[in-house]
């Protein structure tokens, strides 16, 4: 949960070679800004759940590209047979926070830092925002 201006090797190759059904990396591209958004998933010891990240660029922010990839992310996890998503958020990133309520996640204080909240979603409820074609 902290900010970084370059990633660490082992970073950047854990994002470019992702474990396969274990782990998923989605990247958002454009033609004129190159990368403006990351959403990744890393299966947690038993498969069942996974931890989920969603990196958008402040440019790109309150426009649905967030929403998309979480989507997408969540499509990929439910085919690799993956029951429900978590992640830590800042309890002041009030946009996660209320991207999270719109695909239908469960937000909760963590109970070890009250700076924190907790989402989570199960896998198999349909998410509630697909949007036909930027994943087509």
């Amino acid at each position: 949960m902290a900010a970084v201006r370059e990633l660490p090797g082992h970073m950047l190759d854990r994002l470019l070679h992702p474990a396969p059904g274990r782990e998923a990396v989605l990247v958002a591209n454009s033609p004129l800004d190159g990368i403006v958004g990351l959403a990744q998933y890393v299966a947690d010891e038993s498969g069942e759940s996974c931890e989920v990240a969603l990196v958008i660029s402040d440019a790109w922010q309150h426009q649905g590209l967030g929403t998309e990839m979480l989507n997408a992310l969540v499509n990929v996890a439910s085919d690799n047979a993956i029951g429900y998503f978590h992640a830590d958020v800042l309890a002041d990133n009030y946009p996660m926070r209320a991207l999270a309520r719109k695909v239908g996640c469960d937000v909760r204080v963590s109970r070890d830092a009250s700076f924190v909240v907790q989402i989570s979603r199960s896998i198999r409820a349909p998410a509630q925002t697909a949007s036909a074609g930027l994943w087509q």
